[in-house]
C-alpha cells in the first residue's frame, strides 16, 4: 500500500509539473522559446540534454532538421552538414521510418546506430548517442514531424516518464501546426491584398 501511495504521489507531481510547463509554453508561441522551456523541463526531470526536431519536407517523403541542441563536441561544420541531411521515411529501415509508419513513440535504451538507414547514420553517427526517445508529432493523426531526445549516457525511463515526454511532443506539434496555419493565412491575406 505504501508503494502505491508513493507512485500516486509521484504521478501527481509529474502531472502538476507538465501542466505548469504547458501553461508557460502558452505564454509565447515562438518555437525556440518553447524548445528551451521543454529542454529545461526534460533536463531537470530526466537528465536529457539534447534534442533534434525534424519536420516533413514539401514532398512529405523526407524529414528535415528544423531545430536542435547538440553536444558541445559537435563542430559547426558537422552541424551544418547535419542540417542539410534529408532523412527518408518511406524505407524499411531506420527509426524515422518506423516512427512515421507506426505513429508511435519509440525508446531505444541502447541505440544501435547500425540498424539505422544511411541518412540517419550520417545525421546521428557523430553525436555519440547511447539512448534516444523518438516522438511522432501528429496533427489530426497525420505525422508532421519527429521530436528526438537523446543522451550520450544510457537512460532509465519509466512508462510514466515516457508518457510525460510524449505529451511534450503533442505541445510541439500544436505549435508547429498553429505556426503553419498562421503562415498560410498570412500568405493568403498578402495575396488577396495584392490583387
Amino acid at each position: 500500500a505504501e508503494i502505491a501511495k508513493l507512485e500516486a504521489e509521484e504521478a501527481k507531481a509529474e502531472i502538476e509539473a507538465i501542466n505548469s510547463l504547458a501553461r508557460s509554453i502558452n505564454e509565447n508561441l515562438e518555437l525556440k522559446f518553447i524548445m528551451d522551456k521543454i529542454m529545461n523541463f526534460v533536463e531537470s526531470h530526466y537528465e536529457i540534454k539534447f534534442y533534434s526536431l525534424h519536420i516533413l519536407n514539401d514532398s512529405k517523403k523526407k524529414m528535415k532538421l528544423l531545430e536542435a541542441k547538440f553536444p558541445e563536441n559537435v563542430t559547426s561544420e558537422e552541424k551544418r552538414k547535419i542540417t542539410q541531411i534529408l532523412i527518408p521515411i518511406e524505407t524499411q529501415e531506420g527509426a524515422f521510418a518506423f516512427i512515421c509508419k507506426s505513429k508511435k513513440m519509440v525508446f531505444y535504451k541502447k541505440l544501435d546506430i547500425e540498424k539505422s538507414n544511411e541518412e540517419e547514420r550520417q545525421a546521428l553517427g557523430n553525436l555519440n548517442i547511447s539512448s534516444m526517445v523518438g516522438i511522432p508529432l501528429k496533427v489530426k493523426n497525420e505525422i508532421i514531424g519527429i521530436l528526438n531526445f537523446f543522451s550520450p549516457t544510457q537512460l532509465s525511463l519509466t512508462k510514466m516518464h515516457l508518457r510525460t515526454i510524449a505529451s511534450l511532443g503533442d505541445q510541439v506539434a500544436g505549435v508547429i501546426h498553429n505556426s503553419s496555419l498562421y503562415k498560410d493565412i498570412k500568405s493568403e491575406k498578402d495575396k488577396s491584398e495584392s490583387l
